[in-house]
């Protein structure tokens, strides 16, 4: 029984401390301004998100992500975010909910409650071509056709190990459009394997 209760104790012991750095971390502080709509005429007249020259940066990097971004959202507008893989659009959502914080400009919202849906996708930690094909053997010639379809052959040809890169645990190596773009390849493997 003593066997049994120690690794216990050893992991909530380590639970602790996740806790307590969790706890002592800097709040965050929300730097966006709410602008006054009850005054407009018309409920399109004023700018549902407005970032006016905003700087992004990590506080632990030396270079912005993102620079002097003006962007204007009106109520009742669609707005696409898109680019290449890694360019900060995850960045640019987080720091309009203010969970980024940023180095320069004014952010301005017509109101905070702002719903989001995060892409959280689960991947197995290991390598990406373990997570692609999961437990089933796949062949050669459906993998290639898979890594085509969803867009990885260039970022397996980027990354030194290529396939056998080790993605972290549920993909944290991974940005969040590769993380989407592998979960993809692996039920398609998954549909081929079964």
């Amino acid at each position: 029984m003593i066997m049994s209760i120690v690794p216990q104790a050893v992991g909530s012991l380590a639970a602790f401390e996740r806790i307590q750095q969790y706890l002592l971390q800097e709040p965050l502080h929300d730097q966006r301004h709410t602008t006054d709509t009850r005054d407009d005429t018309s409920a399109h007249a004023s700018p549902a998100i407005s970032l006016d020259n905003v700087t992004i940066q990590y506080a632990s990097s030396n270079s912005p992500l993102l620079t002097n971004l003006t962007i204007t959202v009106r109520k009742g507008w669609i707005a696409i975010c898109s680019g290449p893989t890694g360019s900060g659009k995850t960045s640019l959502a987080k720091t309009i909910l203010a969970e980024l914080p940023t180095s320069s400009g004014l952010i301005s919202v017509s109101s905070k409650r702002i719903g989001y849906c995060e892409q959280l996708p689960w991947l197995p930690s290991g390598t990406m071509k373990a997570a692609i094909c999961g437990f089933s053997p796949c062949e050669a010639n459906w993998y290639e056709q898979v890594l085509r379809l969803c867009c990885l052959e260039e970022d397996i040809s980027a990354l030194a190990d290529g396939d056998e890169t080790m993605i972290g645990s549920k993909g944290l190596n991974l940005s969040g459009g590769q993380r989407q773009r592998v979960v993809c390849s692996c039920e398609m493997c998954s549909q081929k394997c079964l």
